[in-house]
């Protein structure tokens, strides 16, 4: 008796702090249209890094259902009027951009009916897009996937992904790349079959294949 009277007044004094304390006003979001790009496009990958922002790849219609692959990279950075081209690149649709520390990674994507495991690395000074390749062990991932989510989180980037795997049913997935141990390559984080995991409730559409991975 005594632990329940002891209970509910702690519990009645922490509802008292917890109404007393002063409601804390998040900062409103304003939206800010963006200059539009130079050519109409879908399916691009899209980054940002070293404050300048990155459309690479994708596709325009041509009309007539034709679509025309875009192989230029556009950037905008802070307080520009427009974008400019910085370089050619084609990276496939449904790829990843990752920001980390001195490089944006573009990881994964299908070509055709297949996916990739190729990681690629840009980096821009201010002046000049310039890609370096990855050691071996970095620059593929385990397995070729997409789509696939990514995320940096201090010097370790993040990929996951959803796999089909024979007589397994679909596996989870998830890799991690030190950024200061490149050529230690890519580590399995996890890779576990689906039913092994609890859904907590039913996806409005079971067929989406689209994944997306935060840092915080």
């Amino acid at each position: 008796m005594r632990k329940s009277f002891l209970l509910k007044v702690l519990g009645a004094c922490l509802g008292a702090l917890a109404w007393a304390l002063p409601a804390v006003a998040l900062p409103a979001l304003a939206w800010e249209e963006l200059p539009p790009l130079p050519t109409p496009l879908h399916g691009y990958v899209f980054g940002e890094h070293n404050g300048a922002l990155f459309v690479a790849g994708g596709v325009t219609d041509a009309g007539g259902n034709v679509l025309v692959p875009n192989k230029r990279i556009f950037i905008l950075e802070a307080g520009a009027d427009g974008w400019a081209e910085a370089g050619n690149l084609a990276p496939p649709p449904s790829a990843i951009a990752v920001s980390c520390q001195d490089a944006l990674l573009i990881i994964g994507g299908p070509t055709g009916n297949e996916a990739l495991n190729e990681v690629l690395r840009l980096a821009w000074d201010g002046k000049t897009l310039a890609s370096s390749p990855l050691p071996i062990a970095a620059r593929y991932l385990p397995e070729a996937c997409s789509p696939i989510g990514a995320a940096a989180i201090g010097n370790r980037v993040y990929a996951a992904a959803l796999l089909q795997s024979t007589g397994l049913g679909r596996r989870h997935v998830v890799w991690s790349l030190n950024l200061n141990d490149l050529a230690k390559g890519w580590e399995v984080l996890l890779n576990d079959v689906e039913m092994a995991w609890q859904r907590l409730a039913p996806r409005a559409n079971p067929d989406m294949r689209a994944y997306a991975l935060v840092a915080q």
